[in-house]
């Protein structure tokens, strides 16, 4: 599994508490020996510190048993700490507005319950790092990235096809609870009765206020506005979909109870005009252009502070691991 690196997240402007907290989740207990796995200058990063940071991913995914990129996420633990260097060079820590947010981070971090095995120092000075990290690649990453609109009219016109509003239908629905076993009988009787009222000619809207009790739609004449194929069900999406406009379909049946449909609207799969594919071109070249900057600013960082990484240091499994 390809973990997304955290920086390229950062560069893109996307940076939250939580993430703080899981970055600072991954680091060790107080100082232990253990085999180093990368080194920029004095600061080491050994396999203990890489194993804690999979360990903290694993808990916050549902599926614990996951396997990560190690050298995928040991290579960003190197970038978080050149990446800060240079910012320190650049004097980005003596900015009033950066010192605040480091002090807020920081004090979060003290406040939170003590625990006898954690080390504050070495969390605060991740926090900081972060910080100054996330300040650098603004500035040398986000704050020069410009698109000229010749740009995104030559990727328009080269990925004409990739630019396509899916079919997209306008229904209306009438929905009868079914959640036990018991329910189901009667449920489907009370569908039956309303499915023959509206053969009968009574107005579909007016029995949506009588019988439905989807109470997102209710209020709005059982209106579920344009969707397209992914919104429902299989066991309800293939009939609704195959409905011609002004059609009711039959009484069908999903896990949550029995529904009745109307289609009211339909609009063709259609190419996207470029006034409308614009704004997404933009952001897939501004991404374009911001992991190539992102990964030439790594290569010329790892250079000039000297990093060295032992790859193969790196064991198929971290040892103190368990699936």
């Amino acid at each position: 599994m390809k973990i997304k690196s955290k920086f390229q997240e950062l560069a893109s402007g996307v940076a939250c508490f939580s993430a703080i907290i899981c970055l600072l989740l991954t680091l060790p207990a107080k100082a232990e020996t253990d085999l180093i796995l990368a080194e920029i200058g004095e600061h080491k990063i050994t396999l203990k510190d890489l194993e804690n940071k999979i360990l903290r991913i694993r808990e916050s995914m549902e599926d614990g048993s996951l396997n990560p990129d190690k050298e995928a996420l040991l290579l960003e633990m190197v970038r978080l700490e050149v990446f800060a260097r240079e910012a320190l060079v650049l004097g980005l820590e003596k900015d009033e507005e950066v010192k605040a947010r480091i002090r807020g981070f920081q004090n979060d971090i003290l406040a939170t319950e003590e625990d006898p095995q954690r080390d504050d120092k070495a969390r605060l000075r991740v926090v900081k790092n972060y910080v100054l990290a996330t300040e650098y690649l603004q500035k040398e990453v986000n704050d020069k990235i410009t698109i000229d609109d010749k740009e995104v009219l030559r990727y328009f016109e080269e990925n004409r096809f990739e630019f396509v509003e899916p079919e997209k239908i306008r229904a209306r629905q009438i929905y009868i609870r079914a959640t036990t076993e018991t329910e189901i009988d009667e449920a489907r009787k009370k569908a039956e009765r309303v499915l023959e009222r509206l053969k009968d000619g009574e107005d579909f809207i007016a029995l949506v206020g009588e019988f439905s009790e989807d109470p997102l739609s209710k209020d709005s004449g059982g209106d579920l506005g344009y969707f397209a194929r992914g919104r429902l069900v299989p066991e309800l999406e293939e009939p609704v979909f195959h409905l011609r406009q002004g059609e009711v379909s039959p009484v069908l049946k999903s896990k949550g109870g029995f529904h009745i449909f109307k289609l009211e609207d339909r609009k063709e799969r259609r190419l996207l005009a470029y006034h409308e594919a614009r704004e997404r071109i933009m952001e897939t070249l501004k991404a374009e252009k911001r992991n190539k900057l992102y990964e030439a600013l790594g290569e010329e960082l790892f250079k000039k502070y000297e990093v060295k990484i032992y790859k193969d240091r790196i064991p198929p499994t971290p040892l103190s691991l368990t699936p």
